[in-house]
């Protein structure tokens, strides 16, 4: 019985030949990779020929979907090659040998046939020919009749030969075909491929390309010729030997030569200007003995395989490859409620939070894809949890360390009024019984830690000042939160809450540390400064000082956040800033300077809207020593990176931040909304009395500070100009000090005097003594303070002046930037109500980073940045210095006015100074990038050209902007590491970013800057980009869930857009609507319901059916996949696979498992035999009818496939040898088998069949 079935077998295997005559075609190309683990992707096609001849199969890997096909892979067998029949094909990839630990989801297969087509066949040169023949082809076919004869001189000679074929095929590109040549040749012989562009022997081979065979040194190697420049490199050593049949096969393209040896693995040339035109022809040569002259050459043939059109090729479906060997789940807590989850992905998997220690609290989600944003609520903070991966079945594949879920705040104080103490309070966020009665919580630490919100709260007030500067607070701030930053605190990001002075520390702090900071949350904040804290002067400390607009000009510049999101709370229901902290007389005639203007009508009675809002200085800053104007630029474009959000909470600046109000919107920006939140109700502060809106204003002359004591008064002088009000005021912390003052005509103005002039007014009050002059003198004034304080008690004073008569003046770089040696403008602008002020004196003085000081004038003569001779306007041309950093100037004014008003004036400017180490050296472009391949754009990508002249780290910025002026996305290119040379910086804009601004193209990148990457100093900029149009239908469309599904698809599909598995399923929406074959619409036909766990209602999941090759549309429960003889209903109900006979790899079908009682959903220890097929412990005939109905062509994996060890691809006799040598082999061991198993039974063969 055994012969006969040999003799049938052989019957199955086909001999003859033929050579392909006309066009094959590839269709029905499907890939996919077996989810065994082994990492074989079965590759099937269908091949078709007119004349059922064979061809030859070249293959394709895409890992983008089809956009390039430069995959590297060769680990193929089965259906490929040469002499391919027709008909259904198979070709196994062990993609694991050419990506190993790879995994990727847009892989897909390209099969192409290519003509045969047999050019010279069985010709041969032998020692009675006295020449050696070479055979050529042009690019317009063969030409019959012609042949070459060479010798080993050189010249050409004509003689008789062989004709070559004429054939219609047209040889035209060398890179897309493989010419190859079959030959042999003994010791002494030459020969091989050459391209050239004149015939062999007719003259010099100037421009040529050989790939030439010498076996006596048993190698390979190519010379490569270029208007007269030789290029020589050997391809291998010991690759041929005399009087062995051997292939060489070459390829050309992109300056890349690819030579093959026998089919083995490829060598690849690059050669410099490698190219070809049509006066090129491809020769076969060979030379004889050119030693001895006695040797044979023999070519075999020459196959040229010819590309076909789109007939004969064929592309799959889009596959994944998954060549990772296990399940590695990380868990990590983003301290803000919510953990990322990510793993290697392996398909639909379940994913489970677990409580360490209470393994019944569980919550599960069906996954795919690798990434899991998991968000909990408050009562799930503060507890430890573990999160597993689990297969559709229930089986562990893998699981994170633990993680503790919480959010952590740190409240931050701000500044302490109170110059008597010490600046620190454990109270700060308290609020005593009768704040309690209007509304304010008790105590803003326990209100975030209580259970309805339970959430961490780390109170710094117990070791921050409220009189102490921004710095010194961060340093001990510093200290506070690494000593709570440990235990599971260890690595937690905190979010930063500062009220007032405290929004600065915070956005200090966060600068320094943004790696651990979550938000910046800032509660009337004054973030260009108050007021108040210049009229405070010295009186308001160190603290004071820096809430002065003009530190925080330089705060803002020197501290931006552009990593760390910013929240801030303002208040607009209070005005006359001034008037509530300073003067409480009706009939004051002090109001407002006009550099506080913009703050009259609108602040929370301490911070004025627009510096609580966030808007910054970019001109100049008003205030001691500098007066100005805003400019309408917000805060977050330029200090800080963009504001989330901000808040008008309507409240006054001592209570609102205990408000709940105020606490319930921070649990809003947390992510927590709160359900009893309340809503913002203004409070009125009563009292206050409002400025004379009929009153002048006041304008800035110029301020003094210091130390005095009773051996060392203070005396100051100033300026005062034609005015119908003057007003000088001294802070000073001793309450006796006596504050005076000398009028141009020697007259002492003291508080006795005041009390009898009606035109001055004297004002004192909490350390505050303030004189308002009527009509003062023109000329200088002399400011005395004394005192009775000794030098070991020096007290600290502050003054400043103030005068109705307008007189602007301000000075200003041509930018904010040079490069060292370049020339810089500076201006400088005097004006009153009457128009510009001329003949003025203005001079300045520079400081350098190094804190050297350069004094300069400036001019009004036209020149440099004047364009106008006595316009008001003057100018200095300052050459920057080869010292990076800051520049400071400080510019003074003084002269008189067109009516003959003397005045002074003081203001500054800063600019940065960086070494040219980089510059933009071309136009820059702008391209769509559809990364995906599905027509539309995923990312706009700017290429910047630049030109390096020193290595180092560098940053581009800039806007995007639509027609509007809106900005679309802010373009960060990160540190780059860049090298001295030619190149370029290359943003990108996603997608997401122009579809949610709304607004077609075109765009303009704008304010384009390359910077240091270290010390931030602006190097380079370029002007502002335009880009071509743009439709929003230009770009990828959103894609909330990233199921691959577009949300307005889904809208009109009815599936979540926020859930990539609407039905939970296990398989995504865009598997389940795509499973049909087209994933642009939902056809119930043929496609898997994404609103059904289970479409066809057998009681299994889509995602299990599709995962394990079943059909989610037929009830399919009673049928047997894998054939193992358990049903498919049967397996899914007891987690076993459908589509695999033995599920745990221990080499028992899971039938065999069951039926002796052991369990197949764990591995065992059996011996093992290759022979044993249907893996049930013996040889016999039901392993010989599996290799017969998969002889020769089987679909899939053969399971037959057993020789050589691991398989060939295909069922022959090879497998069949080594099935013979088993049969009857005992595998199963004894003691393996259940009690009821009789061992008789299986010697005496009673379950099987002797064949």
């Amino acid at each position: 019985m055994k012969s006969s079935y040999l003799i049938t077998a052989l019957t199955l295997v086909l001999t003859a030949a033929c050579f392909a005559n006309s066009s094959p075609t590839v269709t029905s190309v499907s890939a996919r990779q077996r989810t065994d683990g082994s990492g074989i992707v079965d590759i099937w096609y269908t091949l078709s020929d007119a004349d059922s001849d064979r061809c030859g199969i070249s293959i394709s890997v895409s890992d983008d979907q089809g956009t390039t096909w430069d995959v590297s892979a060769s680990s193929f067998k089965g259906d490929l090659g040469e002499d391919i029949y027709p008909g259904r094909r198979h070709i196994i990839w062990y993609s694991k040998s050419d990506l190993p630990g790879e995994y990727g989801t847009n892989y897909r297969i390209k099969v192409m046939a290519l003509r045969k087509d047999v050019l010279i066949n069985g010709n041969q040169i032998n020692e009675l020919e006295p020449y050696n023949k070479a055979w050529y082809v042009d690019f317009q076919g063969w030409v019959p009749g012609e042949y070459w004869f060479i010798n080993n001189e050189g010249l050409n000679v004509v003689g008789s030969g062989d004709y070559i074929p004429a054939i219609t095929t047209v040889y035209t590109d060398f890179s897309t075909l493989w010419v190859k040549v079959k030959m042999r040749m003994e010791h002494y012989s030459e020969g091989g491929i050459i391209i050239t562009d004149n015939p062999i022997g007719s003259q010099p081979l100037f421009n040529y390309l050989s790939v030439c065979c010498r076996p006596i040194w048993t190698d390979i190697f190519v010379n490569y010729v270029k208007n007269g420049e030789q290029f020589h490199e050997q391809i291998c050593e010991g690759c041929i030997y005399p009087w062995t049949w051997f292939d060489i096969s070459i390829k050309i393209a992109d300056n890349h030569l690819k030579v093959k040896i026998n089919e083995l693995e490829e060598k690849e040339i690059t050669f410099k200007d490698l190219s070809f035109d049509e006066n090129y022809k491809l020769t076969i040569f060979g030379k004889k003995d050119w030693l001895s002259g006695i040797s044979d050459i023999t070519f075999n043939k020459l196959i040229v395989y010819s590309a076909l059109e789109s007939v004969g090729c064929g592309v799959s479906n889009v596959f994944n490859v998954n060549n990772r060997d296990s399940i590695t789940v990380n868990a990590v807590n983003n301290w803000d409620g919510t953990v990322t989850v990510t793993w290697t992905d392996r398909g639909g998997v379940r994913l489970i939070r677990q409580e360490v220690g209470n393994t019944s609290n569980e919550t599960g989600w069906s996954v795919n894809g690798g990434y899991f944003k998991d968000t909990l609520q408050p009562s799930g903070f503060k507890k430890k949890y573990v999160y597993i991966i689990r297969n559709l079945s229930g089986t562990e594949l893998g699981r994170s360390g633990e993680v503790m879920p919480d959010i952590v705040v740190v409240l931050i104080r701000g500044y302490d009024p109170n110059p008597i103490g010490d600046g620190i309070s454990d109270k700060y966020w308290t609020s005593d019984s009768g704040e309690q009665n209007k509304g304010l919580v008790a105590n803003v630490h326990s209100w975030f830690e209580e259970s309805e919100r339970n959430i961490t709260c780390w109170d710094a007030s117990t070791m921050l000042s409220g009189e102490k500067n921004v710095e010194w607070n961060c340093e001990v701030l510093d200290d506070f939160i690494s000593q709570n930053r440990t235990g599971d605190y260890e690595n937690a990001k905190v979010n930063l809450i500062g009220h007032s002075m405290g929004g600065l520390i915070s956005r200090r702090y966060a600068y320094e540390q943004d790696a651990y900071i979550q938000n910046v949350i800032c509660i009337q904040t004054p973030h260009t400064g108050s007021p108040l804290a210049d009229i405070a002067g010295w009186f308001a400390g160190e603290a004071g000082e820096n809430l002065k607009p003009s530190f925080l000009k330089t705060f803002n510049d020197d501290y931006p956040l552009d990593k760390t999101t910013l929240y801030s709370f303002y208040s607009d229901n209070y005005t006359d800033v001034l008037g509530k902290f300073l003067y409480r007389k009706a009939n004051s005639h002090i109001t407002s300077s006009p550099q506080f203007t913009q703050y009259d009508e609108q602040s929370d009675g301490a911070v004025p809207l627009l510096s609580g809002y966030g808007w910054i200085y970019k001109k100049d800053t008003y205030g001691d020593p500098n007066y100005g104007t805003y400019v309408e630029q917000w805060l977050p474009l330029i200090a800080v990176g963009p504001m989330k959000d901000t808040c008008n909470n309507g409240f006054d600046h001592s209570t609102g931040y205990r408000h709940p109000d105020t606490l319930n919107k921070i649990m809003e920006w947390l992510g927590y909304p709160q359900a009893d939140k309340f809503y913002f109700q203004k409070m009125k502060i009563q009292g206050l009395e409002q400025s004379d809106p009929e009153n002048l204003p006041l304008y800035f002359i110029n301020g003094f500070t210091g130390q005095f004591h009773n051996a060392q008064p203070v005396s100051n002088t100033v300026k005062i100009g034609t005015s119908s009000n003057a007003y000088f005021r001294a802070i000073v912390t001793d309450p006796n000090a006596v504050f005076t003052l000398i009028d141009p005509d020697s007259e002492v103005i003291d508080p006795v005097t005041a009390d009898s002039d009606p035109n001055i007014i004297y004002d004192q009050e909490n350390g505050i003594m303030a004189y308002e002059i009527v009509n003062p003198n023109t000329g200088t004034w002399t400011l005395s303070l004394t005192t009775l304080m000794t030098e070991l008690n020096s007290v600290e004073y502050g003054l400043t002046v103030f005068e109705d008569q307008f007189v602007a003046f301000s000075v200003t770089g041509e930018k904010d930037w040079a490069n060292s040696g370049q020339a810089m403008f500076l201006m400088a602008e005097i004006a009153d109500n009457a128009g510009a002020v001329t003949g003025a004196a203005v001079n300045a003085d520079i400081v350098l980073p190094d804190d050297t000081v350069e004094s300069i004038t400036f001019v009004d003569d036209g020149t440099g940045g004047d364009a106008v001779s006595g316009d008001g306007i003057s100018s200095y041309t300052f050459t920057t210095t080869e010292i990076s950093g800051k520049y400071n100037v400080r510019a003074y004014a003084s002269g008189t006015t067109a009516s003959s008003d003397s005045f002074e004036r003081s203001a500054v400017a800063t600019f940065t100074v960086s070494q040219a180490d980089i510059a933009v050296s071309g136009s820059i472009s702008e391209e769509g990038v559809d990364t995906n391949q599905n027509a539309f754009y995923d990312l706009l990508r700017f290429t910047v050209p630049v030109q390096v002249s020193l290595d180092g780290a560098y940053r581009l910025t800039a806007s995007l902007l639509d027609s509007n002026s809106e900005t679309v996305s802010l373009v960060n290119s990160g540190t780059l590491r860049l090298t001295s040379e030619s190149g370029s910086i290359t943003v990108d804009v996603p997608a997401e970013d122009i579809v949610n601004n709304g607004a077609a193209g075109p765009y303009i990148l704008h304010g384009i800057k390359i910077s240091d990457g270290d010390s931030g100093l602006t190097i380079a900029a370029a002007e502002n980009y335009t880009t071509a149009g743009y439709l929003i239908s230009d770009f990828e469309p959103k894609d909330t869930d990233k199921d691959g599904l577009p949300d307005v698809l889904e809208l009109s599909i009815g599936t979540l857009i926020d859930n990539p598995d609407t039905d939970g399923d296990g398989v995504t929406d865009y598997e389940e609507i795509a499973y049909g074959g087209d994933p642009t619409r939902y056809d119930p036909l043929t496609d898997s319901n994404p609103f059904e766990a289970v479409t066809d209602g057998d009681g299994m999941t889509d995602g299990y059916e599709i995962k394990y090759g079943l059909n989610p549309l037929i009830d399919d429960t009673l049928l047997d996949l894998d054939g193992d003889g358990l049903s498919n209903i049967y397996e899914y109900e007891n987690q076993l696979r459908p589509d695999k006979i033995d599920t745990d790899d221990d080499g028992r079908n899971d039938k065999w498992e069951i039926d002796n009682g052991r369990d197949p959903l764990v591995y065992d220890e059996y011996p093992r035999n290759d022979a044993d097929i249907d893996l049930n412990a013996v040889i016999n005939r039901l392993d010989l009818l599996i290799l017969c109905s998969q002889w020769m062509d089987a679909p899939g994996t053969p399971s037959a496939d057993i020789a050589p060890h691991g398989g060939d691809g295909i069922v022959n006799f090879l497998d069949f040898a080594v099935l013979s040598g088993s049969w009857l082999s005992e595998v199963i061991a004894p003691q393996e088998l259940s009690e009821d198993f009789e061992s008789e039974d299986f010697e005496s063969g009673d379950f099987s069949a002797n064949p």
